[in-house]
């Protein structure tokens, strides 16, 4: 997976499993799309599958304000923007930009240090 586009909206959005079913329906009835849900509570985690041309992302949600796209290996910039436009325009988007890169976990930190 790439770094992702995160998409920031205007309010908290995603307080509720409502919420992120809405966005879940709404990313399915796009054209020529497919959706695989890989986690839906508490937080949201698509997997979608752009049929006309062959691109996939992951798209989640961990917070109330903010929808991030992660575009992977086989992706096209045609595609995900036009994704993130979809979803900016349906949930009022403040803006669209690309996500900073998030520390990486250590073995350390996933089993303790002592």
């Amino acid at each position: 997976m790439g770094l992702p586009l995160t998409i920031n909206l205007a309010e908290n959005i995603f307080t509720s499993t409502a919420e992120t079913e809405r966005l879940r329906r709404f990313v399915e009835e796009g054209q020529q799309t497919s959706v695989a849900v890989l986690h839906d509570n508490p937080y949201l985690h698509l997997m979608v599958t752009d049929h006309a041309d062959g691109s996939t992302f992951d798209v989640v949600v961990t917070s109330p304000k903010a929808v991030d796209i992660y575009p992977s290996f086989r992706s096209t910039a045609f595609s995900l923007s036009r994704l993130a436009q979809r979803i900016s325009e349906q949930f009022s988007a403040e803006g669209i930009e690309e996500s900073t890169p998030r520390a990486r976990v250590s073995l350390d930190d996933l089993v303790g240090a002592g």
